[in-house]
């Protein structure tokens, strides 16, 4: 607190010290650099707000970059993080079966992710998983037979689950 009054002093002198100059009059610098004493209720509550805004940078910082989830929902904390699988065929004529599944715990664009690469880690290259957030489905499809068990234990596994319709 002494160094945030020494700087409010700092810049008072150097005002009042600037307008003496600039009229050329004289100031009682005494009377002018009155400084009246921060309550203890005023330093409290600057002290929280600065530290609440410290966790808040913090905590846009990790969104923004993608390191957590927007919305603070989502995977469980012992959930696990699957590598992000790229699908290079996108022609949906050369996937032979089709799965439709009701996903629960999504609450935003990176637990879709999350879901999508979990699933697609089934059978990498073989597995094609859309998942959408309005809906809460996954639409997976697949070059050869899936397991529908595996599908799930993927979901879980990283921290959402399988609803029954």
């Amino acid at each position: 607190m002494n160094n945030v009054r020494s700087c409010i002093l700092f810049v008072k002198v150097r005002v009042v010290l600037h307008f003496a100059k600039v009229n050329e009059s004289k100031l009682d610098v005494k009377e002018d650099l009155h400084m009246e004493g921060m309550n203890v209720q005023t330093a409290v509550l600057l002290a929280v707000i600065v530290v609440g805004m410290v966790f808040a940078a913090r905590r846009m910082y990790r969104v923004f970059s993608l390191k957590d989830d927007c919305c603070g929902g989502g995977a469980k904390d012992s959930s696990k993080k699957f590598k992000a699988q790229r699908v290079s065929d996108m022609n949906e004529a050369n996937y032979k079966h089709a799965l439709d599944l009701k996903i629960g715990g999504m609450t935003c664009e990176k637990c879709v992710e999350n879901v999508q690469n979990a699933i697609n880690s089934v059978d990498a290259g073989n597995v094609w998983a859309r998942v959408d957030l309005g809906s809460k489905t996954a639409h997976i499809l697949s070059k050869n037979a899936l397991d529908q068990a595996s599908v799930e234990e993927a979901v879980e596994a990283a921290g959402y689950f399988v609803s029954r319709r």
